[in-house]
């Protein structure tokens, strides 16, 4: 048994070791002096296990052995632990106890490097950071929505100020709250198309009345979410397009006022665009030629 426990020490990638009864170590497999820089005749000075683990770290170590030995529950436990050289890495070590006759004889373990998993974590993190602090700080809305409940799972301040309300309130609402009755009607029109699977305009609008009754014209961004069931939710920017809007209209009330101003002047008139067709044909010209405006519109001169 002792024989078949060593063969398969020897072949584990992590390191494994033994200790006796003051937790000298007793056996390490051949992974552990590629992993710590130590030789044999380290190991036959007997040093302590707990000289592997970083000073800072020894008085936890040293606690949860000793939990162990009074029997309690193998666990698994994170430490910094360092290698000849002085070099520190993070490790998950994993221990249980060594008894003979019915006594505590030692401790038997095994160390896994998790270096790799750190540094994910910590990308993972700083993305997330990153992440958070451009859903905070972004001059525009940003909201999480939920297309089952109808509500938002989570959005930044300006979605909040937009309602009036604050951060624990917001997930109470929903984006449809805020919309004007037509752009609900659009907005469900929309959501029946998606759900059929048809396309839909990639940037919708829709106008909405905040909390102080104001108007305003919001452009989505949304990045559609999906799980097992089909289509789940969306992270979107909400952008506002008031200012576009207004100077949309007001050119359109412009337009609307030279074509009435073009349809009622005396004199026989057309206007052709640069690609040479009819953009304009007032009564008068109709008049003259006997050739309606919706004959010509939109043909070549």
């Amino acid at each position: 048994s002792e024989r078949r426990f060593r063969d398969l020490a020897e072949l584990l990638p992590g390191t494994v070791y033994e200790t006796d009864d003051q937790g000298r170590l007793t056996f390490v497999n051949r992974n552990a002096f590629q992993q710590f820089g130590y030789t044999e005749e380290d190991l036959a000075r007997g040093p302590n296990a707990l000289e592997i683990i970083v000073p800072a770290d020894r008085g936890r170590a040293l606690a949860n052995m000793q939990q162990i030995i009074a029997g309690g529950a193998t666990t698994a436990n994170e430490y910094n632990v360092q290698r000849k050289d002085g070099s520190v890495f993070p490790a998950i070590v994993h221990s249980t106890t060594i008894t003979q006759g019915g006594r505590f004889a030692g401790m038997r373990g095994f160390l896994v490097d998790i270096s790799a998993r750190k540094e994910v974590e910590e990308a993972l993190r700083k993305s997330e950071e990153n992440y958070r602090q451009l859903f905070d700080n972004a001059p525009t809305a940003i909201y999480q929505v939920n297309f089952r409940t109808g509500k938002f799972t989570k959005a930044n301040d300006i979605v909040c100020d937009l309602f009036g309300c604050t951060q624990k309130e917001i997930t109470s609402l929903s984006p449809y709250d805020l919309m004007t009755e037509e752009s609900k009607r659009l907005f469900l029109e929309r959501f029946l198309k998606m759900s059929r699977g048809e396309q839909v305009p990639a940037n919708p609008e829709f106008e909405i009345i905040t909390h102080k009754g104001e108007r305003r014209w919001t452009q989505l961004n949304a990045k559609y979410i999906y799980d097992e069931a089909g289509l789940l939710g969306a992270d979107v920017v909400a952008h506002d397009i008031t200012d576009r809007k207004q100077v949309e209209a007001a050119l359109q009330e412009t337009q609307r006022r030279l074509w009435e101003i073009i349809e009622f002047l005396p004199d026989a008139t057309l206007i052709i665009d640069r690609e040479g067709r009819v953009i304009a044909w007032n009564r008068a010209i109709a008049k003259m030629t006997g050739v309606k405006s919706e004959d010509m519109l939109g043909k070549g001169n």
